[in-house]
């Protein structure tokens, strides 16, 4: 028995639509790696490589025909278009690709940030302590 849901996406390409938007995700076997561990894959093809191959094979014959696949091509172009996103992960790719780097990064900025805590609550305590005395600013 065809369910109407069935019905729906074979006429309205709602299946090719889809397999042809995975197709234009994978273009490398990384990227079959994170869909796969994002859940969105289920890879019984074996390696990330076997699952690339088989949407390279099949992509390219089918059909974009869904709108909201155009409209997440569309939003997923624009994000990776922006200038500073792509800097920022290059910057964070770059300069913290280590957790020890991340973690040593963390403890300096704890470590100023009390060091000025410090200072400031010392300066008061002396303002405080010995109003006679004249600070020049």
């Amino acid at each position: 028995m065809v369910t109407p849901l069935i019905i729906f996406l074979i006429n309205n390409f709602g299946v090719t639509s889809y397999f042809s938007f995975l197709s234009s995700l994978i273009a490398h076997p990384d990227n079959a790696k994170h869909l796969r561990s994002a859940g969105i894959l289920c890879n019984l093809r074996g390696s990330g490589h076997a699952l690339a191959d088989l949407f390279h094979e099949i992509g390219p014959d089918l059909v974009l025909a869904h709108p909201m696949y155009n409209f997440i091509n569309a939003k997923l172009e624009k994000h990776y278009k922006t200038k500073w996103k792509a800097w920022f992960a290059q910057f964070f790719e770059d300069h913290f690709s280590s957790p020890w780097v991340m973690l040593a990064f963390t403890k300096a900025l704890t470590a100023l940030v009390l060091s000025g805590i410090q200072s400031t609550q010392s300066s008061v305590f002396i303002k405080n302590r010995f109003p006679y005395l004249h600070f020049q600013s």
